[in-house]
C-alpha cells in the first residue's frame, strides 16, 4: 500500500511542504490487525468463563488525555463483564490462563511503562486487581497466576507462611482468612480497649470503594484529622475534639480524617455487598492486600 503526501501551506511563503501520512487503507489494515488481536484476548477471557469488551478510548472517557489504559467491571444486558479501554499505542499480552480457578494474568505496555493485572472471580463477582511493581528493578514481575496471587499478599502473611514447619501443612484458615482486598489474621492475644471498640465499624480502601462492615472493630492508635484552616497540620483525635470544644468556628473548617496508620482488629460478622459474609470467632488483625493504588500507565476504574 502506497502512502500519499499531503501539502502543508503556511510554513514558509511560496514554499510547499509535504508531510507523509498513512493512507486510509493503511489505517484500516492497522485497525483490522488490532481487532484480531483483541479477539484472541477475548477468547482467553472466555476460557475462564468471563466476557471482555476491548476497545479504544472514546471521547466520553474523562481520563483519555492522562492515561492510555482504563480497566473496569461493568454490567450490561448479559450480566457482568470486563471493560478494557486503551490507546492505540498500548499492547496487551495474556501471560497465563487458569480456567479451573477462573483467573487470568494480563500485561499492558506502551513503551514507556508496563502494568500487570490479575483478573478473576471471587465468591459472587468478577474482579480485577493491579499488581504492584516488583521491588527488584531487574525482576520482570509476576509471570503466572500463582506469582500474581503471591504479589498481592501482605508482607505479614508471607512471613507467617514462611514459618510453616517442614512436613506439616496447616490449613490456610489457620494463617489467614480473606474477604476481597482485606486479609484477617488470627490474633487471640490482642490487647483490646473494649471502651474504644466500634460497633458496625467499616473498612474502606478509598474513594469509590464499597465498605466492609465489621460487627466489632478496634483501632489500636489515635486517628489523625486535617482541616482547611491549617492545611499543613495534622491533629490527633484528642486534639481534634478539644479544638471543637474550645473554638467556636472550628466546626466550619471542613475537617476530614487521614488514613489510619495504626493496627486494626476485628471480630464477629464481616459483611460486604459483593462477598459472602465471614464470621470471626476471635479477634483478627486486619491487613490490606498489596494491590497498586498508583499504576505506571493505567487507570483502575473498578473499585471493590
Amino acid at each position: 500500500m502506497r502512502p500519499f503526501f499531503v501539502p502543508i501551506v503556511g510554513l514558509q511563503p511560496g514554499v510547499a511542504h509535504f508531510a507523509l501520512r498513512p493512507s486510509i487503507l493503511q489505517i484500516f489494515a492497522q485497525q483490522v490487525i488490532a481487532m484480531s488481536a483483541y479477539k484472541q484476548i477475548e477468547l482467553c477471557f472466555e476460557r475462564i468463563g468471563a466476557r471482555a469488551k476491548i476497545g479504544g478510548l472514546g471521547k466520553h472517557m474523562p481520563h483519555r488525555h492522562r492515561l492510555p489504559l482504563a480497566m473496569d467491571v461493568i454490567h450490561d444486558e448479559f450480566g457482568e463483564c470486563f471493560d478494557i479501554r486503551l490507546a492505540r499505542n498500548v499492547n496487551l499480552n495474556v501471560l497465563d490462563v487458569q480456567p479451573r480457578n477462573r483467573h487470568l494474568l494480563l500485561a499492558a505496555s506502551n513503551g514507556v511503562g508496563e502494568d500487570r493485572f490479575l483478573f478473576g472471580h471471587d465468591e459472587l463477582h468478577w474482579f480485577v486487581a493491579g499488581l504492584p511493581q516488583p521491588r527488584d528493578v531487574f525482576s520482570p514481575g509476576a509471570v503466572d497466576v500463582r506469582e500474581a496471587k503471591e504479589a498481592l499478599k501482605p508482607d505479614l502473611i508471607l512471613k507467617r507462611e514462611a514459618k510453616r514447619r517442614s512436613g506439616k501443612r496447616p490449613r490456610k484458615s489457620d494463617i489467614f482468612l480473606r474477604q476481597g482486598e482485606w486479609f484477617f489474621l488470627p490474633w487471640p492475644h490482642a490487647s483490646i480497649d473494649h471502651e474504644q471498640v466500634e460497633a458496625n465499624g467499616v473498612l474502606v480502601r478509598g474513594i469509590g470503594s464499597k465498605p466492609h462492615v465489621c460487627e466489632f472493630l478496634y483501632r489500636d492508635g489515635e486517628r489523625e484529622w486535617q482541616c482547611d484552616r491549617y492545611p499543613k497540620l495534622a491533629f490527633f483525635e484528642s486534639e481534634y475534639r478539644e479544638i471543637l470544644k474550645t473554638r467556636r468556628k472550628a466546626k466550619r473548617w471542613n475537617w476530614r480524617p487521614l488514613p489510619f496508620r495504626g493496627d486494626v482488629y476485628v471480630k464477629g460478622w464481616i459483611t460486604h455487598a459483593d462477598h459472602l459474609p465471614l464470621y470471626l470467632d476471635i479477634w483478627h488483625r486486619v491487613e490490606r492486600n498489596n494491590e497498586a493504588d498508583q499504576l505506571a500507565m493505567s487507570l483502575m476504574v473498578y473499585r471493590d
